[in-house]
């Protein structure tokens, strides 16, 4: 009886460590396996980017020098340059916006070289601002490129640096525009002003 008990005894902890070795064993593999298999969340996120090439600007406006540097009381020009890039158009708007703590308008001229059937029709200057009317006063069917249309003079009023810039609302015949004869639409997409740097003696 004793070896009989015994013998059972020795029987129910072999199984017993063997089912716990079993179960440990299947934990210890489910954590390797759990690890191994999931995969950083960085990994599985993709980033997509946006390659549409953007379509060039069918007219552009520009002052022209983009950079100046003025001594006390001196008085100083920048060009108004326009580029139709080969449309025929009627006309352009150009609104020049400036700081009248450090800059004072002078005049306001057209360029000499703007064709026959140019002409710079308004010439206003306010507070903070010049605005420019130019139009085509004959039609003909002669592309418009690239040409200076206003010629601004202005004069420090203090040292600084301060901006010229173009005011612009795309899509809309507000603020500067160059107008497409065949469209009425304003087709200008780009501009560009001008820093000035002030200097004080």
């Amino acid at each position: 009886m004793n070896n009989t008990a015994q013998t059972h005894n020795n029987l129910v902890k072999t199984l017993l460590i063997g089912g716990l070795t079993a179960i440990f064993a299947f934990i210890v593999g489910y954590i390797i396996y759990s690890y191994t298999m999931k995969a950083p969340t960085s990994d599985m996120t993709s980033t997509v980017v946006d390659i549409t090439p953007q379509p060039p600007a069918r007219a552009s406006m520009h002052l022209d020098p983009d950079t100046l540097s003025v001594l006390p009381d001196e008085t100083f020009t920048v060009d108004v340059n326009i580029d139709a890039k080969g449309t025929i158009i009627n006309g352009a708007d150009s609104v020049i916006v400036y700081d009248p703590s450090f800059i004072r308008v002078i005049d306001v001229e057209q360029a000499a070289e703007v064709p026959e059937d140019f002409m710079l029709l308004r010439e206003l200057v306010e507070n903070d601002r010049v605005i420019l009317t130019f139009v085509r006063t004959n039609y003909t069917d002669i592309p418009t490129g690239q040409m200076t249309i206003a010629r601004v003079t202005m004069r420090q009023l203090k040292p600084g640096v301060t901006s010229l810039t173009l005011e612009h609302k795309p899509g809309t015949t507000q603020g500067s525009t160059i107008i497409d004869a065949a469209t009425s639409e304003n087709i200008l997409d780009s501009v560009a002003g001008a820093t000035v740097t002030l200097s004080q003696l």
